[in-house]
């Protein structure tokens, strides 16, 4: 499908890039436009000697690497997404009238109580609408997850991906047996075994429709 209209949501910096990074850079790469909405500045999660300046600084210059357009980080609380559930799907419902042909979000079943919570939230939001809804998986966080939908990304692409990702030195910093680059590239090169490639990145797929 052509998507040229893409909305990337994510509860956290730094979970779109990690979930979806690769199909970013293949979208932009190919002319579209793509918008990120991020809902928590984390500031509860930060390690100790990083700002929450950093972090957002982090984010908006990874998305720059990967050819996002505009990104919007939003202030909610860290962890309590369900306390603020319906103001959530009020900002969603405004998006939907910006008439996305590709909407790209965490999986439902995504163990983070956040990511959860905003899955959920799209999932009303676009009911009964015409968009491609993607679920993103973040690995550690999806047993079970089993994708159907792949992008086939190329060596460019994975490199655009690790350099966004590389951006998060926060993050490095805060859970460095788990921010591992070698360890995002092995996610593609297992994903595209899947499906008789060197990379890929994989999604369920919720919705799609095709006029």
């Amino acid at each position: 499908m052509n998507f040229k209209n893409v909305l990337l949501i994510s509860a956290h910096p730094d979970d779109a890039e990690i979930g979806a990074g690769g199909t970013i850079a293949f979208l932009a790469h190919r002319g579209a436009q793509i918008d990120h909405l991020v809902f928590s500045q984390c500031t509860k999660s930060l390690p100790t000697g990083i700002t929450q300046d950093q972090l957002l600084d982090e984010c908006r210059a990874a998305d720059k690497i990967l050819g996002i357009q505009d990104t919007e980080i939003l202030d909610y609380p860290v962890r309590r997404f369900n306390e603020y559930r319906q103001e959530i799907l009020d900002i969603l419902w405004q998006k939907r009238q910006q008439k996305y042909d590709l909407i790209l979000c965490h999986w439902p079943n995504d163990t983070h109580q956040d990511h959860q919570q905003l899955a959920n939230e799209v999932v009303r939001a676009w009911k009964r609408a015409l968009p491609t809804i993607l679920f993103y998986e973040i690995p550690a966080n999806c047993m079970g997850f089993a994708p159907n939908y792949f992008f086939i990304l190329s060596e460019r692409e994975v490199e655009t991906k690790l350099n966004a990702l590389n951006e998060y030195q926060s993050q490095v910093i805060r859970t460095p047996e788990y921010f591992s680059l070698d360890k995002f590239r092995a996610v593609l090169t297992y994903t595209g075994m899947l499906v008789g490639e060197k990379y890929a990145e994989g999604f369920v797929m919720h919705t799609s429709t095709i006029r």
